[in-house]
């Protein structure tokens, strides 16, 4: 037997419009002030306000640097304030975010990345050897 949920009533009826851009810049725009993401690894915290403003940054250097709408972005970082932000900049700047395991090394990372025709990689800082080592012929400093 298959149930609904009926129950739902969305604050935004236009479904185009139910994407993480809208909803951040929405609360962005509603309470600026309020907490949106707590990194206690990182002693820091994000307003809505500030998370829109550091993500727009992060979508602006990449689309500065070339980076198209519809491009693929190969994000290999650990669960931190960086890979939100970077998620939330793909977003932004319409930019396909392609999250990659950070346990992914040798032939494997480099068929992962070459399966997605990614044009840009994010990398953070514990995982840019691997990456350089194991894709180095895809990607230019």
């Amino acid at each position: 037997m298959t149930r609904y949920y009926t129950d739902l009533h969305p604050a935004e009826p236009d479904r185009s419009r139910w994407t993480v851009v809208h909803a951040l810049r929405d609360q962005a725009g509603r309470a600026p002030d309020r907490t949106f993401l707590v990194v206690p690894e990182e002693e820091r915290q994000w307003t809505y306000g500030q998370a829109l403003a550091d993500a727009e940054r992060v979508a602006g250097g990449l689309r500065g640097a070339g980076a198209q709408a519809g491009d693929r972005v190969v994000v290999m970082a650990a669960n931190s304030a960086r890979f939100v932000l970077t998620w939330l900049a793909c977003g932004l700047g319409h930019l396909v975010e392609v999250p990659v395991n950070t346990a992914y090394e040798g032939l494997f990372l480099s068929h992962q990345a070459g399966l997605v025709g990614a044009r840009w990689a994010v990398i953070d800082c514990c995982s840019v050897r691997t990456m350089a080592a194991d894709c180095s012929s895809r990607w230019r400093a």
